[in-house]
């Protein structure tokens, strides 16, 4: 069984464009990137599984989409 990758907020910042932890910690608050669950033993920092931090990123709408400006009256 492979061990499970673990980032650190810097690193799922660096893996969302280069943002910093604190950028990430926004995300999360805001936008619902995954949380850390779990602790580095060495420096006392959360750690959020990197595969969960990819497929939030891969599924977030891209740049420009803005839903909040979508017509719903009918086209016809």
């Amino acid at each position: 069984m492979s061990e499970l990758e673990l980032w650190t907020y810097d690193q799922a910042g660096q893996h969302c464009g280069g943002a910093a932890a604190s950028t990430y910690r926004s995300y999360i608050s805001r936008q619902g990137a995954p949380a850390g669950d779990r602790f580095d033993p060495a420096s006392g920092r959360k750690q959020v599984p990197a595969h969960l931090v990819r497929e939030w990123w891969a599924a977030r709408p891209g740049r420009g989409a803005r839903t909040d400006l979508r017509d719903s009256r009918p086209t016809s």
